[in-house]
């Protein structure tokens, strides 16, 4: 999962009112990439700098953030406080039985 991601995402239980959600890493593996952008990808939040695009007071460092991959962690939501698992590479947004 790249960290912009978080710009897209949301609970599925809270809908926009828990955007964003909060990252919890537990691995990640920085990746070579030859990617330039000349504006920003996200829109709203900055998931790598973990702001809001309009708190910024620099272009945020798009090259840099999508040379990770985040391997392992969870999502929370703000809101409810539930959380889900990023297993290899993959937010996991379903409930297992």
């Amino acid at each position: 999962m790249k960290y912009r991601l978080l710009d897209l995402l949301v609970c599925p239980k809270c809908k926009d009112e828990s955007y964003p959600l909060k990252i919890v890493v537990d691995k990640v593996e920085k990746k070579e990439s030859s990617i330039s952008y000349n504006k920003p990808l996200c829109s709203i939040y900055c998931g790598f700098l973990n702001r809001h695009i309009s708190e910024l007071k620099e272009k945020p460092p798009c090259e840099e953030c999508l040379r990770y991959e985040i391997i392992a962690g969870r999502l929370v939501c703000s809101k409810c406080g539930r959380e889900y698992l990023i297993r290899g590479g993959i937010p996991v947004f379903i409930k297992e039985k």
